[in-house]
């Protein structure tokens, strides 16, 4: 053992651009696999967490209040594919909203203050303890924090149908769990509980209203019975007059995947990356080892000369490539931990959801850099079958004919 250890320190020291080439590659790839995916993990572990605190429906309805009827809630009630169903409201706001002067081409809906929502502290990496809102406040989803003149400290203003001039200053930012998505058209922003029952009592249109600039919306959570998909519960629905009332309908699954569409797009960019640094591995591995084969034709002979086995020779060239390889991976791991962090805090600039950044899946990564390892070893053994051809007896020959180099 103790000789083949010196042969393969030997070897990587001749042939060492090939040994890190292949190093390197191997660590850009774990690190590209673990980035990307630890991204889509531990977004999809944050979005379950946050759909169940939220009592998210497997069908989700939005529709006027004003066309929400006791029978349609009494259908829902008879109906065997429904466990159950949970109605909120929300304001919407059919004006474009004034912000420090200038008319915003946003749309924003209004929802109801509670002490479950989380407002970001100065930085977006944390939430505030000081979890009030006053009269007179607006919190914006984080999403419009892109917009230059929505702000801390902005003021928001629109009109009602009554003429009456509202007016908000933004206190921050809050995680929208549901609807923060920047894929989703609307922006879901909250009022104080005094300013949206005074809202609610005093300003609202209704939908045969001569204008409307403000009207009160449901947002109605249907839950699927057990073997029920939010798919059987739509075609149910479909020729019901809540689907038909309805202003849109989603499922639970489509309102995540608002969130994950751009990290989805991602994985599937980085797969094809990865496939490409596969490819160069072994294009690497093979040249490298079909070269160094030949050229080393003499000296190979030689070993066998002195006891070697093919089976030992053999050993040498997989066990260097393979300790690059894993020395790679590790490599890999060790640079995306810290990597990863920043990566993934950047990334809520897309998501608008505040996720762990601690999130390295290590035991995923072990097993993919395994099965890939695995799959090079492979290839390593297919590209040093060209040494089952060395025989001490024929090695002799040839370097009696002349034919073989001699060792440097």
């Amino acid at each position: 053992m103790k000789s083949i250890l010196k042969l393969m320190k030997a070897h990587i020291r001749y042939g060492k651009d090939a040994f890190l080439g292949i190093l390197l590659l191997m660590s850009l790839i774990t690190f590209s696999f673990s980035g990307t995916v630890s991204n889509d993990d531990v977004l999809r572990n944050e979005l379950e967490k946050n759909f169940a605190e939220e009592n998210v429906g497997d069908l989700v309805i939005m529709m006027y209040d004003d066309n929400l009827t006791e029978d349609m809630l009494s259908s829902l009630d008879s109906n065997t594919k429904v466990a159950g169903y949970s109605v909120k409201n929300l304001m919407y706001l059919k004006s474009l909203p004034v912000v420090d002067g200038h008319e915003e081409e946003v749309v924003l809906n209004f929802r109801r203050w509670n002490e479950d929502i989380n407002i970001f502290n100065d930085s977006s990496d944390g939430f505030t303890e000081d979890n009030e809102l006053k009269q007179g406040e607006i919190l914006l989803p984080y999403k419009l924090k892109m917009n230059k003149r929505m702000k801390p400290g902005a003021e928001i203003s629109f009109t009602t149908s009554s003429g009456r001039i509202e007016n908000y200053t933004v206190k921050g930012f809050y995680e929208d769990k549901v609807f923060g998505a920047t894929t989703v058209t609307d922006s879901h922003c909250v009022l104080s509980e005094e300013d949206y029952d005074r809202l609610a009592a005093e300003e609202l249109d209704h939908t045969d209203s001569p204008r409307r600039l403000l009207l009160m919306g449901a947002e109605i959570h249907i839950y699927a019975a057990d073997g029920v998909t939010a798919a059987d519960l739509s075609r149910d629905l479909t020729d019901g007059p809540l689907i038909r009332s309805a202003n849109a309908v989603s499922s639970r699954q489509h309102l995540m995947e608002l969130f994950e569409m751009y990290s989805n797009t991602g994985t599937r960019g980085m797969a094809v990356f990865t496939l490409i640094l596969l490819t160069a591995i072994l294009i690497t591995m093979h040249n490298s080892i079909s070269s160094s084969v030949e050229m080393e034709y003499t000296d190979l002979g030689i070993l066998r000369a002195l006891g070697f086995s093919v089976s030992r020779i053999r050993l040498i060239y997989v066990a260097e490539y393979v300790l690059a390889l894993v020395a790679g991976s590790i490599l890999g791991i060790i640079v995306s931990i810290p990597v990863c962090a920043v990566l993934i805090r950047k990334w809520m600039n897309i998501t608008c959801i505040l996720t762990d950044t601690g999130g390295i899946p290590f035991q995923m990564c072990g097993g993919v850099d395994s099965n890939d390892s695995n799959m090079h070893r492979f290839h390593i053994y297919s590209n040093v079958k060209g040494l089952a051809h060395l025989t001490c007896k024929s090695d002799i020959r040839r370097k009696e004919r002349g034919l073989l180099r001699q060792p440097s």
